[in-house]
């Protein structure tokens, strides 16, 4: 009886680890809908229109950065913003957004002992620099962008390592009784 339950809970712990890698990706993606688009005055574009989605990843935009409430349509300039944010046109219908444009990819401010890298897009792979005109392409993995959320993510690399002050001492140390 107590083989037949080890080997019903390894078995149970084995499923539960492949339980958790497997959600992890597609909630990122999932955290903007694409209930953005329509025609009343409470969506943010139309369906000729592009929005892209831009995750901090820990980090923070440290300039104004013009926010879209959904709820009521309306713009509000902002300080620090972290977390997921969305750029969207100014006008639905308008020319800008479109796939063919550019837009310029935004900084942002990495978290402690991180250096921001640029933008991951998860749609072709690839990462942008920030500050780049980006041009929004009209296909992305065979689909077209009109009407659809482009994801970016924040990407990091670890910041250069200061040498351990007490290191430095002890080094300064040797030579100086190794002159001795």
């Amino acid at each position: 009886m107590k083989k037949a339950l080890s080997v019903f809970l390894a078995v149970l712990m084995i499923c539960g680890c492949f339980a958790v890698g497997a959600s992890a990706a597609t909630t990122i993606l999932n955290q903007v809908a694409d209930d953005w688009f329509g025609d009343s005055a409470h969506y943010a574009a139309t369906r000729d229109q592009v929005i892209i989605s831009f995750d901090t990843n820990g980090g923070v935009f440290k300039n104004d950065v013009s926010v879209y409430d959904r709820q009521t349509g309306l713009r509000t300039s902002t300080g620090e913003v972290s977390g997921v944010w969305c750029m969207v046109p100014a006008t639905a219908g308008s020319t800008e957004m479109r796939p063919g444009t550019e837009v310029s990819l935004p900084y942002v401010t990495p978290p402690a002992d991180r250096q921001f890298d640029g933008w991951f897009c998860y749609e072709d792979g690839q990462t942008y620099g920030a500050g780049s005109r980006w041009t929004i392409p009209t296909v992305i993995g065979g689909q077209a962008t009109a009407g659809k959320v482009i994801h970016f993510r924040a990407a990091y690399s670890p910041a250069a390592v200061e040498e351990d002050t007490m290191a430095k001492i002890m080094g300064i140390l040797a030579k100086v009784f190794g002159a001795i």
